[in-house]
């Protein structure tokens, strides 16, 4: 019984949880001896073993041992209370504190005195309102264990003496030992069966450890409630644990928002029941599983029965430890227990208080005045009886880990909620957990009415806004348009036509498959003049949809146009419009029958045919005056210009059109093929000539001087290029490397042999890392670039070049040109590239000198005043800010070749061109290399061409109010990317609509990006059922959110949030969404039985039930939580497949399906061409929790699509065929079993297969998916500490909680015994004074003989570091740090190297003996200069004339390194109060290395 509290304190490393607390305060007239208190507890603790016994862990077993009596078996610790903080403090400590027992010494009892008042000076005796703090740990006791021990302790301290157990009286180990020789197998197989009930229900995940920290809320129930009560338990002949436990369900079953049915809880018995027992100090109590499928119809009273029988089935079968309960199902891990629920009475105070003398007693305290900071369980009820005074509290204890205070506070008014609603609800559902303010909340959601007088028909308001402006622009189509007066003419025309010809009645319905052009809107409008229902069709879908939908509206007319005529449909008749309309005969007076058509806005107005979840075709009926309704609660202005572009398939393109026109607006229509296509097919290819402004002659030195160039990637293309590298499992360098090349190919006009130089480290053993000297190599990458390479075969041949090259790295350049005798000039080492990733908030930058800080300041070697100094023709640089995680770009260029207009022009293009590939809008990436463009915006802006300013045009001319823009969800980001490339046009962009599918946060990057200054961002949700929108929510294009709301309902809409059994959830809770209001549609044609499922009434209005999941949050908005469709249960735990998927959509993929298999699978199908299994694994890995990561990755190239553009789960490929055997359970990125390959994964391999009695197990599957728990993790940790002989603290039970596979654990024991190899041997020191030079010493050397020969130069290969003395109290002596840089130079013989030509022409390296130098000698410099200048003007000037001079090294007498004191002095300084050899605030320390004694 024992074992389960010493493994879960084992997997707690944190704070303890099984520390328990007994609080007295002493009430004396006089005052109580210390020893007499001593004496006391030392006869209780020689009473009860209990309180001496140590606990060792023997292999796999608790091995219980008695200690002998001794005077040191507790801890009895005084402190003097300063005040009550420093008193909860204690009492914090004694709860929380684990080093105060030590159960392997036995140590499980202490007691702590503390005293009132400082001045009490009597070490020895209590006194008045002293507090006696008793402390058990709780593998000692349990609640009557307290009893006993307060009994114990009012003897002993009465009558100074204890009965003690005589031979006869069993002891605590005896007990332990009786209870494992018990007859089990009744238990056993009643357990066996109750937990059978948990298989579909219960968590498996046991690896997340808790911390023990908790928050507790105490509440009173009410008096007349505890009247109720009490009368409802004496005439049910019920308990109060019946009917509490009963309440409990019920705030569990509401709390899972009334899905939860199979629900479990633990309780506690007391496991007492030998009468030699009762009296025996020690922990029996045993907790137990209360497994319980809720009936939500049942009543309160019938669950409370139920209940009782339930109890009256498991008291037989209670004594079954609940380690033995547990291993009974292997699903089951030992903290599958996440609630608890308790009742304890209390007892009188006089029956715990201790009276000792006359006028001194102990008071009891209770301890959760003053604390209770810790929790064993997730939740923890206790329903508290005070029968002294007929009251009933409840306290909620909840885990830190889990629920924050604010949540365990608000959980514990919901469930006083329940309490309070006991006696007055009939079933079970109909309990609310909803608080008053909440219900208030809900109210104000949906009061939005407005008065909308006079609601008419689509046709007549279209009617009023021609009579208003008849010759304002209402359509246009390219280079034509149309007036509100001619478009109401044409539909006059057409609806005589349909009348007096064709005989339309009011009601019919008439369908329309027309192309998006002027005559759609004429038909569209003709059909309503003629009193029929508009019924549009999408040409683009199958023949076979189409006429189904023609058989289901039950059509007899189609209304075609030239393009759409030859269609082969039956059973309708075709009228081709544009042989009705006449465009040429305007003026002609026509004879009109509209004003005889009696259509009322109950009329049906438009029929949309939408998809069942099963595929079938449903048509929805709606009214005109849903329609007018909808669009007078949107938000389209008389001078908004609209731009159409969405599918007649979806209602959309009505709120586009007739909306617009409706309000006064301006509809653009694009061409059928897609004007803004025009633009992304469009490529302009130009070539540069080489970039050189002038030619170097072959013997031509070289003057160092060179200019710079730099850029910022920004946020968004940083993390496009960074995703871009991860999710192809390439390394940063090697992708910027590409890029490279790719800019090199199209900047030297298409050469495709490219040479460049790299340097590399150069420290390749680990005994050249901490030396100071010169390391580095430069090597030759070459690549031989195929112009119709994809950017992406460019990578993976660039990734081949640079791990092939780096793998030869330290071999020295010199030997490389030597295998090339013909070489004169090593010209590829002129254009050079260079990666750096560093941590901009390191402090590496900072030195201690005993308490002062110097701090680094950045200085760059400057020629001019916007000159730098340049070893090369060419360099370009990127650097990576790992702190923030975003690149930077620099080039440097020589002034010898390359004007400053040139290199800013080239790094213009090379920007540009990264952001060509990175876009994630743009196709480039995908494109042969050889169509990259280098060509500037403002280039692109010369070249006139016809296909790319057409409609950009036309809608910059005709956006003179304002522009409204909807964005279709399949496709938003590529039409905003196409708009953003006219700043004119995007100027008046007023407002952008997403709706349809959930928003696409990555739309706000691009937005932000694209100077739209007075746009506004719009979320609308809704469904045609609810004609359109519903709910809108205008996005703050700022905001940092992975989700964006769908806001509030649109007015005379309503929205509400409930269960499935119609109950209103709480906040924050999910629940399904129904719409109401004033677009709710009539109904589905011809499918009563589905609109009966898909209307439901709630107080006299009409909702929809949208089959939509979403929740409302504290501040009035509703969040989409996705489809209920595709909520699922797996393994027990409820997930959301569109989570799963949203994830997913974070990488590069374009489009995803989640599905659940076969009840044990996840299966991920997924749209991509540019990632693999492994990749969106490790992804899930990094941001999914275990249980909600697919088993398997299906990628295809394209997934299948229905007839509406949606997913077709029916056309998905079935998994069974992806998997290597059906049967198979542990699966890996390429679906195999993956085996053991060293000789630890080898020994792990055995250990799991011979626990779970597997054959084979893969090692990177997850414990806890094959039936592992906590229990097991922990005899795995002590198996291997004893297989691999570790010590306590060299591996953590934590690491292998968190990574729970073979591999995971292989690398933790790896890495505690050290078993890394060293593949190199060790280089040992030769001693000596003088050998050739190095390779990087002898380069370096040639180079500034040669390239860089001028005196003047003598800076080219300079590394100046500059720091600054930040302390001010603290002055750093001069002498000191002069000692200091001597012993550095005395350790680091290269600062004392010389450089030299020996005899036969060789560079030899001498190093100087720093013991033989004389003052003239030295190889170093050290001076100290006084600056009077201003601190901040003053630096640089001094700095660059030192670093200028002509004598600054000499390699042939080893001068390689100097270091200058620089100390500011002001104006007003007295230089007699100056210390000399002092260094103070803001001076400055320069050192100066030459390149070839350090990187």
């Amino acid at each position: 019984m024992d074992e389960k509290i010493r493994f879960n304190e084992s997997i707690n490393g944190q704070i303890s949880v099984y520390n328990e607390l007994l609080i007295y305060k002493l009430t004396s007239t006089t005052s109580l001896s210390i020893d007499r208190l001593r004496q006391a507890l030392t006869l209780i603790i020689a009473k009860h073993e209990i309180l001496r016994i140590a606990l060792i862990y023997d292999q796999d077993k608790l091995i219980q041992k008695i200690l002998p009596l001794s005077n040191d078996l507790f801890d009895l610790e005084t402190t003097c209370v300063i005040n009550d903080t420093h008193l909860k403090q204690i009492v914090l400590n004694e709860e929380t504190n684990r080093a105060l027992f030590d159960l392997e010494q036995g140590r499980v009892f202490r007691c702590h005195i503390l005293r009132q008042s400082f001045t009490n000076n009597d070490d020895n005796n209590l006194k008045q309102e002293d507090i006696i703090l008793f402390n058990f740990h709780h593998i000692a006791i349990d609640g009557s264990s307290i009893i006993v021990f307060i009994n114990d302790l009012r003897q002993a301290f009465t009558m100074q003496v204890l009965s003690n157990n005589n031979e006869d009286s069993i002891t605590y180990l005896d007990y332990a030992q009786y209870e494992r020789l018990e007859d089990w197998s009744s238990a056993r197989q009643y357990w066996n069966h109750a937990l059978a009930t948990l298989d579909n229900s219960i968590d498996q995940q046991n690896s997340f450890i808790r911390s023990g920290k908790g928050y507790t809320v105490t509440f009173d129930l009410d008096h007349d409630l505890v009247t109720n009560l009490n009368r409802f338990i004496s005439q049910s002949n019920l308990t109060l644990f019946q009917v509490g436990l009963a309440a409990f369900f019920t705030f569990l079953f509401k709390m899972s928002n009334s899905q939860q049915l199979d629900l479990y809880t633990g309780i506690v018995v007391a496991n007492r029941p030998q009468y030699q027992l009762q009296n025996m100090m020690g922990f029996f109590v045993n907790t137990l599983p209360f497994c319980l499928k809720i009936d939500p119809y049942e009543s309160f009273t019938q669950l409370c029965h139920r209940i009782q029988q339930l109890w009256f089935d498991i008291l037989p079968h209670s004594h079954l430890p609940y380690q033995e309960i547990v291993k009974l199902n292997p699903k089951l891990g030992t903290s599958f227990l996440r609630t608890l629920f308790l009742v304890e009475t209390i007892m009188d105070n006089s029956e715990q208080n201790i009276e000792i003398d006359e006028g001194t007693t102990f008071n009891i305290i209770d301890r959760n005045l003053l604390a209770r900071n810790t929790t064993k369980f997730d939740i923890t009820c206790t329903l508290h009886e005070h029968r002294q005074n007929e009251t009933i509290s409840v306290t909620l204890n909840a885990s830190l880990d889990v629920y924050d205070e604010l949540t365990i506070s608000t959980m514990a008014m919901r469930l006083k909620n329940i309490f309070d609603q006991l006696f007055s609800i009939s079933s079970i559902y109909q309990f609310s957990l909803l608080l008053p303010h909440e219900v208030e909340l809900m109210r104000d959601l949906n009061d939005n009415f407005l008065d909308y007088s006079q609601i008419s028909c689509i046709h007549w308001d279209l009617a009023y806004q021609t009579h208003l402006h008849p010759q304002k622009v209402a359509l246009v189509l390219e280079n034509g348009s149309m007036t509100y007066g001619e478009l109401i003419y044409y539909a006059q025309q057409l609806a005589n036509h349909l009348i007096t010809t064709y005989a339309v009645q009011p009601g019919q319905i008439v369908c329309q498959l027309i192309e998006r052009s002027f005559e759609m809107v004429i038909g569209m409008i003709g059909i309503w003049m003629s009193g029929g229902v508009y019924t549009p069709l999408n040409l683009h879908d199958p023949d076979k949809q189409l006429n189904t939908c023609i058989q289901q509206s039950d059509a007899h007319l189609l209304l075609v146009h030239q393009p759409t005529h030859d269609q082969l449909l039956f059973q309708c008749l075709m009228i081709n419009v544009d042989q009705i309309i006449c465009f040429d005969h305007i003026n002609e007076e026509i004879t009109t029958c509209i004003n005889f058509v009696n259509v009322t806005p109950e009329y049906i107005s438009h029929i949309i045919f939408t998809n069942e979840r099963s595929g079938l075709l449903k048509a929805v009926q709606l009214r005109h005056r849903n329609f007018i309704s909808s669009i007078r609660s949107n938000h389209i202005q008389p001078m908004d210009t609209v731009l159409h572009h969405t599918s007649v398939n979806f209602d959309v393109h009505l709120l586009e059109i007739v909306g617009t026109l409706i309000m006064g607006g301006q509809v653009i229509l694009l061409h059928p093929n897609g004007n803004l296509n025009i633009l992304r097919d469009h490529k302009i290819d130009h070539s540069l000539p080489l970039p050189f402004d002038r030619y170097r002659l072959s013997d031509e030195h070289r003057t160092g001087r060179g200019i710079s160039f730099s850029f910022d990637f920004g946020e968004d293309l940083s993390h496009d290029f960074l995703s871009y590298s991860s999710s192809h499992g390439i390394t940063v360098e090697q992708l910027t490397l590409a890029s490279y090349f790719a800019f090199l190919f199209k900047l030297t006009n298409g050469e495709s042999d490219l040479c460049i130089g790299m340097n590399t480290n150069g420290r390749y053993k680990e005994e050249l890392k901490s030396m100071i000297g010169m390391f580095v190599n430069a090597i030759p990458l070459r690549c031989r670039l195929d112009p119709h390479w994809s950017f992406h075969q460019l990578v993976e041949h660039v990734k081949d070049i640079i791990t092939n090259s780096l793998k030869y790295s330290y071999f020295p350049l010199q030997r490389i040109l030597n295998q090339y005798p013909n070489t004169i000039k090593p010209a590829f080492l002129e254009t050079s590239f260079e990666f750096q990733s560093y941590t901009s908030k390191s402090s590496k930058n900072e030195v201690m000198i005993g308490n002062a800080r110097l701090v680094a300041v950045p200085f760059s070697i400057k020629i001019g005043e916007d000159e730098i100094m340049s070893k090369f023709d060419f360099t370009l640089t990127i650097q990576h800010d790992l702190d923030i995680d975003q690149l930077s770009c620099t080039i440097n260029a020589s002034l010898d070749l390359f004007d400053r207009k040139t290199i800013d022009i080239i790094t213009q293009r090379f920007h540009s061109m990264l952001e060509q590939l990175f876009n994630v809008e743009d196709v480039q990436i995908n494109k042969p290399t050889h169509e990259l463009s280098l060509i500037l915006s403002d280039e692109k802006f010369l070249m006139k061409s016809m296909n790319n300013t057409q409609v950009i045009g036309v809608i910059a001319i005709e956006m003179a109010g304002g522009v409204y823009c909807p964005l279709s969800p399949r496709d938003p980001k590529h039409r905003l990317h196409m708009l953003s490339k006219k700043r004119k046009a995007l100027q008046y962009l007023r407002s952008l609509c997403s709706i349809g599918e959930p928003f696409a946060v990555k739309l706000l990057d691009l937005i932000k990006t694209s100077t739209i200054p007075q746009c506004r961002i719009w979320n609308l949700y809704g469904q045609t059922e609810t004609t359109i929108a519903a709910t809108f929510h205008l996005v703050h294009i700022a905001a940092d959110k992975k989700r964006i709301e769908i806001g509030v309902p649109l007015p005379n809409y309503h929205c509400i949030v409930q269960d499935e059994f119609l109950q209103s959830v709480v906040l924050g809770q999910e629940g399904y969404l129904l719409v109401g209001g004033v677009g709710v549609f009539l109904g589905y044609l011809g499918r009563n039985d589905l609109t009966s499922k898909s209307l439901v009434d709630i107080d006299g209005e009409m909702f929809y039930r949208t089959g939509d999941r979403a929740r409302l949050d504290k501040n009035g908005f509703l969040h989409y939580q996705g489809r209920k469709d595709h909520q699922i249960k797996f393994h027990g735990q409820r997930i959301e497949l569109v989570e799963i998927q949203q994830c997913l959509l974070d990488t590069s993929i374009s489009a995803c399906v989640v599905i659940k298999w076969n009840d044990d699978h996840l299966i991920a199908y997924v749209q991509s061409s540019d990632i693999n299994a492994k990749q969106l694994r490790q992804h899930c890995q990094s941001h999914l929790p275990p249980h909600m990561i697919p088993s398997i990755f299906i990628i295809l190239e394209k997934l299948p699509l229905n007839v509406n553009g949606k997913i077709d789960r029916k056309l998905l490929p079935p998994p069974s065929s992806y998997f290597f055997h059906p049967l198979q359970l542990n699966y890996t990125n390429n679906l195999q079993l993956i085996k053991p390959h060293d000789e630890i994964q080898i020994i792990l391999h055995i250990v799991w297969c011979n626990m779970f009695q597997q054959q084979q197990i893969s090692i990177d599957t997850n414990i806890f998916t094959i039936g592992g728990h906590s229990l097991i993790l922990m005899q795995l940790y002590h198996r291997y500490q004893t297989t691999f002989h570790l010590g306590i603290k060299s591996l953590s039970i934590t690491d292998l909680f968190q990574f729970p596979t073979i591999i995971g654990h292989a690398q933790f024991i790896r890495q505690a015994i050290n078993i890394e190899k060293h593949f190199e041997d060790c280089w040992s020191p030769l001693h000596l004074i003088q050998a050739p030079a190095s390779f990087a010493q002898e380069r370096i050397f040639l180079d500034e003989k040669i390239r860089f020969s001028s005196k003047s130069n003598n800076k080219i290969y300079a590394i100046p570091l500059v720091f600054r003395v930040l302390s001010a109290n603290t002055p750093i002596s001069i002498t000191r740090l002069h000692r200091a840089f001597q012993f550095v130079i005395m350790k680091h013989s290269i600062l004392r190297t010389a450089l030299d030509f020996s005899t036969n022409g060789i560079i030899i390296q001498h190093s100087l003996n720093v013991d033989n130098m004389i003052d003239d000698m030295k190889p170093y410099g050290f001076s100290i200069i006084d600056l009077h200048d201003d601190k901040d003007r003053g630096i640089i000037k001094p700095i660059t004339e030192i670093i200028n001079h002509r004598d600054l090294f000499d390699l042939t007498k080893g001068c390689v390194i100097q270091c200058h004191i620089l100390r500011q002095y002001q104006l007003d300084d007295n230089l007699s109060f100056k210390n000399d050899n002092l260094l103070t605030k803001d001076d400055l320390i320069l050192f100066n290395i030459h390149h070839s004694a350090s990187i």
